[in-house]
């Protein structure tokens, strides 16, 4: 297994955002948000939460390199 930091248009970050979209894929109840919405979570311009700390996205992979 392998561990990855997750950094703004990689495509880590592609990973990250579909992972959601496969696990809850049979779920009727699940509405998927915007990727946008997500994204604007981890952006420093837009989260004030940032003033106070840092975020680090991980991506873990198997080794078939799949999220």
């Amino acid at each position: 297994m392998t561990l990855k930091i997750v950094h703004a248009n990689s495509p880590e970050e592609k990973d990250f955002l579909q992972l959601p979209v496969r696990l809850y894929r049979n779920e009727p109840c699940w509405i998927r948000p915007l990727d946008s919405d997500v994204l604007e979570v981890f952006r420093p311009a837009t989260n004030k939460m940032y003033r106070s700390g840092d975020c680090i996205r991980w991506t873990l992979y198997d080794e078939n390199n799949h999220c």
